[in-house]
């Protein structure tokens, strides 16, 4: 049950402050499976699956047309100045328009949402009204992007895929409803990048100005 608590601690905004994530570099090891993406799921789930992508390899045959559709979760810890006072998790669906960026990596090729926010503030349980989109952020003049890049490698093309999204929008809970923005970045992993993951990091905003409040995690996406 949502309990009531103050403003300060309730409306999250989760804004610009993580580059885009150099996964290509960190993510190693052997593939995993597919599956679903989020979806009302719990952090745990998020934890697991998140870990399996991460250790994927990454994706060398990035698709160079077409587009797809993708599923998952961001889930972030909220501090206080340096103190972890909750958790959030929320859930993504993307679309992919991988024609558009490799023609143009400056320009929109990501849209979609993050939804469904929900988790725990101190000891109070939170769910969020509203969602974030990549339309928002737009409309403020902030694209959401792909770079999609090709080499040759001892007589091969490969080819590799980062993504970096920007989310904003209106989040309500209770009466009280702030303004939030969100920034996903990281890389492709798999056969024909059929997941990508990274990080997220932000700050907190209130009325008036900034707080002291942060916000970091991680987030991770799979093609339906």
């Amino acid at each position: 049950m949502d309990k009531r608590v103050p403003l300060l601690r309730r409306l999250l905004v989760i804004s610009a402050t993580a580059a885009l994530a150099g996964c290509l570099g960190s993510n190693s090891g052997g593939g995993g499976g597919g599956g679903g993406g989020g979806g009302g799921g719990t952090i745990g789930a998020h934890d697991a699956r998140f870990d399996e992508i991460a250790a994927m390899m990454p994706t060398t045959d990035m698709p160079t047309s077409g587009s797809a559709s993708y599923a998952g979760s961001v889930k972030t810890i909220l501090n206080e100045g340096s103190t972890p006072i909750g958790t959030l998790l929320g859930d993504i669906e993307l679309q992919l328009d991988f024609g558009q960026a490799f023609a143009d990596a400056t320009s929109q090729s990501v849209t979609g949402r993050v939804h469904n926010i929900r988790g725990t503030v101190g000891d109070d349980d939170v769910t969020y009204e509203g969602e974030l989109t990549t339309a928002a952020a737009l409309d403020n003049g902030v694209p959401s992007t792909m770079a999609i890049n090709q080499m040759a490698v001892a007589g091969t093309t490969v080819t590799t895929g980062a993504i970096q999204s920007n989310f904003g929008g209106e989040l309500t809970l209770g009466e009280e409803t702030g303004q939030a923005n969100l920034l996903l970045g990281g890389a492709f992993s798999g056969p024909g990048g059929q997941a990508a993951s990274g990080a997220a990091g932000g700050t907190l905003w209130r009325p008036g100005g900034l707080s002291d409040y942060t916000v970091g995690g991680n987030w991770y996406i799979e093609q339906e």
